[in-house]
């Protein structure tokens, strides 16, 4: 039954997912089409000998 003045609200569990950054979530989007390593980090602007190693381990 509905209160006058308060608000319900639905609480839902977090999802490992909520904690990646921008980055990780589009990194993990583009491995998903079948990317490698080096294409990810040429997609993101990075030299692939930097970084895409990092963020496979972070995934």
């Amino acid at each position: 039954m509905p209160v006058p003045g308060l608000f319900q609200l639905d609480a839902q569990p977090r999802s490992p997912l909520d904690r990646l950054s921008q980055r990780e979530l589009i990194a993990i989007r583009l491995f998903g089409e079948g990317l490698s390593h080096k294409e990810v980090a040429q997609r993101s602007g990075n030299r692939a000998d930097d970084r895409a190693p990092l963020l496979a381990l972070h995934l």
